[in-house]
């Protein structure tokens, strides 16, 4: 009976080591299948009205670069950044004041932050169908 029992929590222990580890496939799959390249209109929740224009997503060489258009603030390029889980951050210079930004990815549509010190600012958008 002690080898039963012994061998029936080897197995229980066995099981629950394969499921943590096909989780953490699926995860990872996840990961690693989603893209976020692309333009996408998008559009900051600013004290002073709305900011809108196109954000450029693109990967070379497996690096991201992202460039921002504003009408209000011309092309700015987001610097330092990183992608893990769906969600982009990285800081971008807006008038000579650096700003963080966090840009969480879900399909065609983004949501998430610019951080500008004291303030932050929401900012939203969606991926241009392509034709």
């Amino acid at each position: 009976m002690k080898n039963l029992s012994t061998i029936l929590k080897a197995s229980a222990v066995a099981m629950l080591f394969l499921v943590a580890v096909s989780l953490n496939a699926e995860e990872w799959a996840q990961q690693t299948t989603y893209d976020p390249t692309g333009t996408w209109d998008y559009e900051v929740e600013t004290p002073d009205g709305n900011v809108t224009g196109e954000m450029i997503v693109a990967l070379e060489e497996g690096e991201y670069s992202v460039t921002i258009k504003s009408d209000v603030y011309g092309d700015m390029t987001l610097e330092d950044i990183t992608f893990e889980k769906n969600v982009m951050e990285g800081t971008i210079s807006v008038e000579g004041q650096s700003m963080e930004m966090e840009l969480k990815f879900d399909g065609d549509e983004m949501e998430g932050a610019v951080y500008t010190g004291e303030e932050e600012l929401a900012i939203t958008a969606e991926r241009q169908k392509k034709n």
